[in-house]
């Protein structure tokens, strides 16, 4: 982390040493670093001015195919590519993940933007935290707590995904486990958040986490915006909304076979319009 948020531990040490923060978040409150801090993720600055956003692809099926879309991404000015999220189904190829980590990897080293491979397991971490710059913990996995201590002892910036039914204070809490351990390279990730509204697939884009969580907490907040609700055009609003409801990055997904992802020519559209939005919110991209 840059050293805004060192200063500030350093003149909280002792009020978090004996237990006596005045909010429940004794790393992750807003009031250890009220200027916010930065995460530095594979040489890319999270939090701060600049808003950054992170692409996946969807259903990557070769390497040849993670270049040429990394490519694209990068020309578009995104800062970091994703795996696409794993789902715990029992038919899943077990080698599926290593695959595309392995495509990934190849996409590095031709175009140099970094990438993020989510963690489902405490046994991945030594060999994921290895290769890939970012690790991510998704919603369903944000309480498994053995996970995330596991998290907060190794050396790499780690995105938080907010649970689907979770409350603001318990991902923030969450975030806490990590930082515990002694990483304090912690993203905040909104999103969706269960509802009755059947248009949306049951399913709310939480807008407003983004101004709360930055109110609680010191740790940038970027919103992903890949299982979000509604076709692409709800997406690309969404998007426009994230960024002046002040998100420190977007998280998108790229490709041709989903109602829920950009094509490539409606991705490029969008960040142009981003651009303009990020401009006129004092942001810049």
């Amino acid at each position: 982390m840059e050293s805004n948020f060192e200063n500030g531990a350093n003149k909280k040490t002792d009020t978090i040493t004996s237990g006596e923060a005045a909010e429940p978040f004794k790393y992750a409150g807003r009031m250890l670093c009220p200027e916010g801090s930065i995460v530095d993720a594979g040489g890319i600055k999270i939090g701060g001015r600049k808003l950054q956003v992170i692409v996946s692809a969807v259903y990557l099926k070769s390497a040849s195919q993670a270049v040429a879309t990394a490519h694209i991404i990068k020309y578009g000015g995104a800062a970091m590519f994703s795996c696409r999220e794993f789902k715990p189904i029992p038919y899943m190829s077990p080698d599926q993940l290593e695959k595309e980590i392995a495509w990934l990897l190849d996409a590095r080293k031709a175009t140099g933007i970094p990438f993020i491979a989510e963690v489902t397991a405490m046994k991945n971490i030594k060999d994921l935290a290895g290769q890939a710059d970012i690790l991510q913990v998704n919603g369903r996995d944000m309480q498994n707590f053995e996970l995330l201590k596991a998290l907060g002892k190794v050396h790499r910036p780690v995105i938080l995904k907010r649970g689907s039914g979770a409350t603001i204070e318990e991902w923030i809490l969450a975030a806490e486990y990590i930082m515990a351990g002694g990483n304090e390279n912690v993203i905040l990730c909104a999103g969706v958040i269960e509802s009755f509204e059947k248009y949306t697939g049951n399913r709310t884009l939480d807008l407003s986490a983004i101004p709360a969580a930055k109110m609680l907490s010191h740790l940038p907040v970027i919103m992903d915006l890949r299982s979000a609700v509604g076709d692409t055009g709800m997406i690309t609003s969404m998007a426009k909304a994230a960024v002046a409801a002040g998100a420190d990055g977007l998280m998108l997904e790229v490709g041709n076979t989903s109602e829920q992802s950009l094509t490539e020519k409606g991705f490029l559209k969008l960040m142009d319009e981003l651009r303009a939005i990020a401009g006129s919110v004092g942001r810049e991209m």
